[in-house]
């Protein structure tokens, strides 16, 4: 079977996909690397705040909506556009994500605890 016949079933989205990451032009290699980035950051943020958190030592947030809106921020800095945002989930947790000066993301989580004890 030839590379033809195996992408026949492919959406013309998936077949640009693959032309685009098989390129070695400038901005083919650029765009695969941001989409490294991305990928990488967001398995960062499942460690920190999803799925695998508890392995952590963290509680998992349940926000479905904030973890999506932190994989945009990622995609966004990976292209550049944003260097740093911190996002308050809840009273006592946020997260940090930044782009260092080597370009590198950065995804943190913020736990406070506080205890005041009164007569």
């Amino acid at each position: 079977m030839d590379i033809i016949t195996c992408m026949s079933n492919l959406t013309q989205a998936e077949k640009d996909e693959i032309a685009t990451c098989s390129c070695s032009c400038v901005q083919s290699r650029k765009y695969v690397e941001q989409k490294e980035q991305t990928e990488n950051a967001k398995e960062r943020i499942n460690q920190l705040f999803g799925e695998e958190a508890e392995s952590n030592g963290f509680k998992p947030i349940n926000r479905e909506k904030t973890l999506e809106l932190m994989g945009v921020v990622v995609g966004l800095m990976a292209q550049g556009e944003l260097r740093t945002i911190t996002i308050e989930v809840t009273p006592t947790t946020k997260a940090k994500i930044s782009c260092s000066s080597k370009g590198k993301i950065n995804v943190e989580r913020i736990d406070t605890r506080k205890c005041k004890l009164e007569e």
